[in-house]
């Protein structure tokens, strides 16, 4: 799991330090950083995974802009390991921007263990190590790619493998449900931050999780009045289409009737939910981590509570992390969160982050005390 995340000069967040748990909320005001954070980890995975240059997931526009400084600085500690054997690894990106040019290049990139270093990149040349620490290849490579894509999974190297492999499994989702397309002419295993791409992805987990699949209907069923099943149906040659058969009773006594809805019939709140459940049983016994961004938009208040719980019962019965931005009380207020903070931000300048929790000396609820616009008081206490 992500235990610390370190990030310097990238928008809003300066010198900002987050350490988390296996369930963390972040909560604040809209603007005060919570997506950013959410930003940050999805660019780093798709830097990480070769999915994009330096220039496209760190523009100049990502500095933050009342300095001059040109340099960015991430850091991310996780606690994991290959064959269950838990130890925290430390991974370090360091940017050097030039503003005039509008270029940006790796100035130095590791990752390393309390005890061995695994991988190295510094001014263009990349030095590997075995997982015993002794020393591996050195080579030159692209400075405008992450080094670590240049790391093939071998016997010796397994540490590092285990390391890249979890950072790009993480999922960061901000749900849109208008534009997740009910048709997929691919399969992709892993979904994009708004799941517009959530067909493939589904077309993905019907071939590789196929006995999660089964669990999620059972889910639905209790969920979505009438739900039976979410299906693929051929649609030209290589396409498929998102279906969901329904059964209704329409008159007391009569048998009940079958009817199918294409994915994009259904109402947003619908297909939110038949996404975040799908998310919720695809984490169960993973050692992967999730940041949902405000999950609670598009779902009811007797929706969210029990999702919630569900989520909070996967990270307490196996390995998932899940990271929530929300303002919703439900989530707020909830026992399973583990930490809370909350961010601020003065005259649009850096954000800061206090813990939050409710004070002995307050009977209301934390929700209550952030509705009226006491937390940083509360947080402070």
């Amino acid at each position: 799991m992500l235990k610390r995340l370190y990030i310097n000069n990238y928008k809003c967040l300066v010198n900002f330090e987050l350490l988390l748990a296996r369930t963390t909320l972040l909560a604040g005001l809209n603007g005060t950083g919570k997506s950013t954070i959410f930003d940050l980890l999805e660019q780093l995975r798709c830097f990480v995974a070769g999915a994009t240059s330096v220039e496209e997931s760190f523009p100049p526009r990502s500095l933050t802009r009342w300095q001059s400084f040109d340099l960015q600085r991430f850091e991310l500690t996780v606690s994991g390991g290959p064959d269950g054997i838990p130890e925290d690894y430390c991974y370090l990106l360091e940017l050097e921007h030039d503003r005039a040019r509008q270029r940006c290049r790796v100035r130095r990139e590791a990752v390393r263990t309390s005890t061995t270093v695994l991988f190295r990149f510094h001014d263009g040349e990349i030095e590997l190590f075995r997982d015993d620490g002794s020393a591996g290849p050195r080579f030159p490579f692209d400075w405008h790619r992450s080094g670590l894509t240049a790391v093939v999974e071998r016997h010796d190297n397994t540490r590092l493998s285990w390391f890249k492999s979890w950072l790009r499994d993480m999922y960061t989702v901000r749900l849109d449900p208008a534009s997740m397309l009910s048709r997929g002419e691919s399969e992709v295993p892993h979904p994009k931050v708004n799941l517009s791409d959530f067909a493939c992805w589904y077309r993905h987990l019907m071939q590789e999780r196929p006995r999660e699949i089964s669990e999620l209907f059972d889910s639905l069923s209790q969920v979505l009045d009438g739900f039976r099943t979410l299906q693929l149906v051929q649609d030209g040659e290589v396409a498929r289409t998102l279906k969901v058969r329904f059964e209704t009773l329409v008159r007391e006594g009569e048998s009940r009737k079958s009817f199918q809805l294409g994915f994009q019939e259904l109402s947003d709140g619908q297909r939110a939910l038949i996404a975040l459940y799908t998310l919720l049983h695809m984490i169960k016994n993973q050692t992967t981590t999730l940041c949902l961004d405000e999950p609670d938009n598009f779902v009811a208040l007797a929706e969210i509570q029990p999702l919630i719980f569900e989520f909070c019962d996967a990270t307490e019965e196996s390995e998932p992390q899940v990271i929530f931005a929300s303002h919703h009380p439900e989530i707020i207020d909830h026992p399973g969160i583990e930490k809370r903070f909350l961010l601020c931000r003065d005259n649009g300048g850096p954000t800061r982050m206090n813990p939050l929790q409710r004070s002995d000396r307050s009977a209301l609820a934390l929700s209550e005390v952030v509705a009226r616009g006491w937390e940083n008081d509360e947080a402070t206490r």
